[in-house]
């Protein structure tokens, strides 16, 4: 795991059911830690396809019953500048990476879009697994859970993976 980024962005499709939840875990769990340099990070959430509509009521649901207050939250749609401001970018779903690079990175000289190629890694590798993050958005809340939940332990293996490799 690199070392600990002082800013995170995670990027689903909409910014309404995955991201959202995860840019709230990794904060919560972020502030929990007693490493200073993992509880200030800053963490946000956006979506490559998003409105700035609510986040979904199974997404709001499932982070009030984990007593997060989500009042406030809009959805917010990826651009260039805004991924600028983050020094990793956690996408949900591996084909992101490259849809990211060649929408907002494709002027970037080889050595400057393989610096920041570097930075856009699926959520579930820095989690210490592989693969994508399903999209529960439209199905059962069963079905919604189960991912959230996911989610929610990737979310915290993240930031012990930090906290490990920076005591």
């Amino acid at each position: 795991m690199p070392e600990v980024p002082h800013s995170v962005l995670v990027i689903c499709f909409g910014n309404i059911c995955r991201s959202p939840v995860g840019e709230f875990m990794l904060r919560k769990y972020a502030e929990e830690s007693e490493n200073p340099q993992i509880s200030s990070i800053h963490f946000d959430s956006a979506g490559i396809h998003a409105g700035h509509g609510p986040m979904s009521s199974n997404s709001v649901k499932y982070l009030n019953q984990k007593e997060i207050n989500t009042q406030g939250f809009r959805a917010k749609p990826v651009s260039g500048e805004f991924l600028d401001k983050y020094d990793l970018i956690l996408v949900m779903e591996n084909y992101m990476i490259q849809h990211i690079l060649e929408t907002y990175y494709h002027h970037l000289d080889f050595e400057q879009l393989k610096k920041r190629e570097l930075q856009i890694i699926p959520f579930t590798v820095a989690a210490g697994d592989f693969g994508d993050v399903e999209d529960p958005y439209g199905e059962s809340w069963r079905y919604y859970k189960k991912i959230l939940d996911q989610i929610d332990d990737y979310a915290r293996n993240i930031v012990n993976l930090w906290t490990n490799h920076n005591p």
